[in-house]
């Protein structure tokens, strides 16, 4: 059924945050647990993704402005762009400790080392964590590779704000330029050796996906994104998906990190696996080389948790125990388990003689959860939205798209649990892992109420007072516009997996009800956002127009300065009939337009007025 949230939670949003406020992103993302923030988008973006209401639609953008004030905004003070790794491939900020000695030497490298070198920070009367020896930016606001939410890639969709394509840019080159420059293989921006946490690398992958398929191709590291990207799948099916040797159970190397049964570093997180398989279908979908052979690899291993015992006279691993915390993968020698079997008999040791999901087999696991257990009941918070049978859904949905043998047997089974996200807990009011396959099933959006309480308005200005108008700036330099293998040529790739592109009636059907004209093959349909406007009278939507453009949006706050005009790239839009025109109805407007016919189309899209992040930091020569 499709989501709705509840009333009494839409009307609760917070549709603004003051200026460098953390807003509800966790102000240190690295705590542990869960996080509204965490998951393939954060929750107040999977919130307007399900039901795009207008007070979701502002709860999502004032979210994404709070990433302003979070460090992760470094600019090469030569270009006035964020920092290029290909430009200065020894940055680092995770190594810098060891870069700042490298740099005092003669040598090549150290001055290579000294030319790329971050200052830090130093304190005064409002900081006191600065240290020398060790990088510090003495900000409250902490940044986590691990637990980082998208940044903008919604936000940036559906307005074409330049600031959001700013955010985009600066969060795929913080996470390049964070980490180990040896270990990302300096310029080649390699995600696997940098980043240890197999969910950070998850949420990495994640991060330069979104940006290498969304920036406009002309951007001057739109290219180094895609190849940072591309360099990473074919990095890790090195490794992994063409190494006859790898490891047979589908795991990254460095992602035992538990000490299981009396044994050292020989267990990992089948949720963390989750987030990584997850984004993979992600890369895979938005039409990335090497993404799906990865991600088959390794959707490999949420399938056979799900589908093992299957093949063992219902004795081989138990589907119910799919989603448990963590397992055990090695041996005491610190050699890979050869099959799931034998993973689950080594952390499990008292269930494998009992067959799974029978009487006996439940008795017994109540005794190793210390819970009561019920037939089809999955471990680790199965009624939670956010629990680790819902961070395995992500994983299995994109596997059971694999096309590999029994995956859709294996998402049929964990569809059948007995115990799921309900109530006060269910998806409604917290979508974040509410994924599904587009293999086997689709529901109908959501269509959001067609009025609200809540009407887009003025902003309150003090008296004898006005809008401050962004000062002139020339636009950054640009590279030569490459052919865009990716984005906005729709035709070319699959569908985006958040923000539906409808391109045929028969869809548009299925998720805005009958239409009386029909968009053919060879025309596209967008879903664009109604985007609040600030002006100072009453304001109403154009009945139709060649050309769809928004009035330039004037924000002004210590945080940041913005103004945007976004112009679609799409030539002679026309509304679908029965579309609605209403300016208090929060619904996308559905149009059907021409494709764009040339790069230079899309590259109209984007027109920078001025973006000032809130934390900006230099890089000096």
């Amino acid at each position: 059924m499709p989501l709705t949230p509840d009333e009494s939670f839409l009307a609760g949003l917070r549709q603004s945050c003051a200026p460098l406020d953390h807003c509800d992103q966790t102000q240190a993302m690295g705590t542990t647990g869960a996080q509204p923030s965490i998951g393939p988008l954060p929750r107040w973006t999977s919130v307007y993704i399900v039901h795009p209401d207008v007070r979701a639609y502002h709860w999502m953008l004032a979210n994404t402005d709070a990433l302003g004030a979070y460090s992760t905004h470094y600019r090469d003070e030569k270009t006035g762009l964020p920092v290029s790794i290909q430009k200065h491939p020894y940055v680092t900020i995770v190594d810098w400790a060891w870069a700042n000695q490298a740099s005092n030497g003669t040598s090549a490298t150290s001055k290579a080392y000294k030319a790329d070198l971050l200052p830090n920070c130093v304190n005064n009367a409002l900081i006191s964590t600065c240290k020398a020896g060790f990088y510090g930016t003495g900000n409250p606001n902490v940044w986590d590779d691990a637990h980082q939410p998208s940044a903008a890639y919604v936000p940036y969709l559906v307005t074409g704000d330049y600031y959001y394509m700013s955010e985009l840019a600066f969060g795929a080159s913080h996470n390049a330029l964070w980490s180990n420059e040896t270990f990302r293989g300096f310029s080649k921006g390699l995600i696997d050796g940098a980043h240890g946490q197999v969910r950070g690398k998850a949420w990495v992958l994640r991060e330069m996906v979104d940006a290498a398929w969304l920036l406009p191709p002309s951007h001057p590291l739109q290219p180094e994104f895609t190849a940072s990207v591309e360099n990473s799948l074919a990095d890790w099916n090195a490794k992994y998906t063409h190494n006859a040797n790898a490891n047979p159970l589908g795991l990254m190397d460095h992602g035992t990190v538990y000490n299981m049964n009396g044994g050292s570093a020989n267990g990992m997180a089948p949720w963390q696996h989750n987030f990584l398989t997850w984004s993979a279908g992600h890369a895979a979908e938005l039409g990335f080389s090497g993404a799906a052979p990865f991600r088959n690899w390794l959707a490999k291993f949420e399938i056979g948790l799900m589908t093992d015992w299957q093949s063992g006279s219902g004795r081989g691993f138990c589907w119910l125990q799919a989603s448990a915390y963590n397992i055990q993968v090695k041996d005491a020698s610190g050699q890979w388990l050869p099959s799931y079997s034998a993973v689950y008999a080594a952390t499990y040791p008292t269930l494998p003689a009992l067959a799974c999901n029978s009487p006996a087999m439940l008795t017994e696991l109540a005794k190793v959860r210390k819970l009561p257990v019920q037939a089809n009941e999955m471990a680790g918070y199965p009624t939670s939205n956010t629990g680790f049978p819902a961070n395995f859904q992500i994983g299995i949905a994109l596997a059971a798209d694999s096309g590999l043998a029994d995956a859709h047997n294996a998402w049929n089974l964990f569809e059948s649990r007995s115990m799921k996200p309900a109530g006060a807990d269910s998806y409604n009011n917290f979508p974040n892992f509410a994924v599904l396959p587009r293999s086997i099933s689709s529901e109908p959006a959501d269509q959001a109420p067609i009025s609200n309480p809540i009407l887009p308005t003025a902003p309150n200005l003090p008296p004898n007072s006005t809008v401050v108008q962004p000062p002139t700036t020339s636009i950054p330099p640009t590279s030569t516009p490459i052919q865009p293998n990716k984005g906005i040529p729709l035709k070319r790739v699959g569908l985006d997996p958040f923000f539906r592109v409808i391109r045929s009636a028969s869809e548009a059907i299925s998720y805005f009800g009958s239409l009386r004209a029909a968009a053919s093959y060879e025309r596209v349909a967008t879903i664009r956002p109604v985007t609040p406007v600030a002006t100072s009278e009453p304001q109403s939507r154009v009945a139709d127009s060649s050309l769809h453009e928004s009035t330039p949006e004037k924000v002004t706050s210590t945080t940041h300065i913005r103004s945007s005009t976004w112009i679609s790239p799409y030539r002679n839009c026309r509304a679908l009939p029965g579309a609605s025109r209403d300016i208090n109805d929060a619904r996308p407007l559905v149009t059907i337009c021409d494709r764009p016919t040339a790069p230079a189309d899309r590259e109209a899209a984007h027109k920078p007025n001025e973006s000032v992040s809130a934390r900006t930091r230099t890089l000096k020569r």
